[in-house]
């Protein structure tokens, strides 16, 4: 390997490892349950991903959706967590060798967000058919 490309994934890996360490006072993601150390319970690399049920399990979270919403809020507070559609499942915080990995999560996201987008237009058609005053109507961005 080049020593332009070793420095590379290198810069890479140091942006990875602070971002996923990082966490901001303020964010509009903020969970509905008391912050906790649930970071430390996501295993470090692709091989070793835990699913939300274990995860909660190790955790001391009464549920699942706990989790989940706890993981987004660390996302949003710049933690990058990834999670595993296939084979082991589960969440895990990338290592320095898996870029390839974030991209992948990057990629299901953006993908999820399609499919979210896609699945409003009917509701969207809806209230335009019906004639629904502006003022009565939701705005998509709030």
């Amino acid at each position: 390997m080049s020593n332009k490309k070793e420095a590379s994934t290198g810069a890479t890996a140091d942006a990875i490892a602070k971002a996923t360490r990082s966490q901001k006072q303020e964010n509009p993601c903020k969970p509905s349950i008391p912050q906790s150390d649930l970071l430390s319970y996501i295993p470090t690399g692709r091989a070793h991903a835990i699913t939300a049920k274990q995860l909660a399990a190790r955790a001391g979270f009464k549920h699942v959706r706990n989790v989940t919403e706890m993981i987004h809020w660390l996302r949003c507070t710049g933690c990058v967590i990834c999670m595993a559609q296939d084979e082991p499942f589960g969440y895990f915080l990338p290592d320095a060798n898996e870029i390839g990995e974030v991209r992948r999560f990057i990629r299901q996201m953006y993908s999820r967000r399609r499919e979210i987008a896609a699945a409003t237009v009917s509701a969207e058609e809806y209230i335009a058919s019906i004639d629904v005053p502006s003022s009565e109507a939701m705005d998509h961005d709030n």
